[in-house]
């Protein structure tokens, strides 16, 4: 085989891969464009005031949606609400009020309005930490009677 014919087989070669690469590509494209364009949700980011994501946190929503926890980037997405007999169903257009909460945060009520087919990005949602309220530990006097003291608690056992 000459330098000639071997050089323009690889080049068909390797139009023929990047052809069928492209078109794969293009396929995976359209279907994920159509995928996306049929899917009625709601979606949105939980950050907090720093803009830094708050993961685990819950998102519940009323009328009741799918249980739904914020991943480790913050991010959400409600795409089914659960029938009477609690089986998931493709989320219905509609209005709805998605309430995120997280321990040690105030939590955020949203209302949101969701069309047919179309996605209702609510964008990052900021939560605000809670104030620890104090009064309960100003009585220093009052917590000593709660509970056993240091001096009521039997001497550790050595040896055993």
């Amino acid at each position: 085989m000459s330098k000639a014919n071997s050089s323009t087989s690889s080049s068909s070669l390797f139009r023929y891969v990047r052809s069928a690469l492209l078109s794969s590509l293009a396929v995976l494209a359209i279907g994920g464009l159509l995928i996306a364009c049929g899917t009625t949700r709601i979606s949105g980011r939980v950050v907090d005031d720093r803009k830094k994501p708050i993961k685990a946190a819950s998102v519940e929503t009323d009328p009741p949606t799918d249980f739904i926890v914020t991943n480790h980037i913050g991010a959400f997405t409600i795409e089914r609400f659960l029938d009477e007999t609690n089986t998931a169903q493709p989320l219905k257009p509609g209005s709805y009020k998605v309430t995120i909460k997280k321990l040690g945060y105030k939590d955020k009520v949203i209302p949101v309005d969701v069309k047919e087919r179309a996605e209702a990005t609510l964008g990052d949602i900021v939560l605000n930490r809670k104030q620890i309220e104090m009064e309960a530990l100003d009585d220093v006097e009052g917590n000593k009677s709660v509970g056993p003291g240091a001096g009521d608690l039997p001497p550790p056992v050595l040896g055993e």
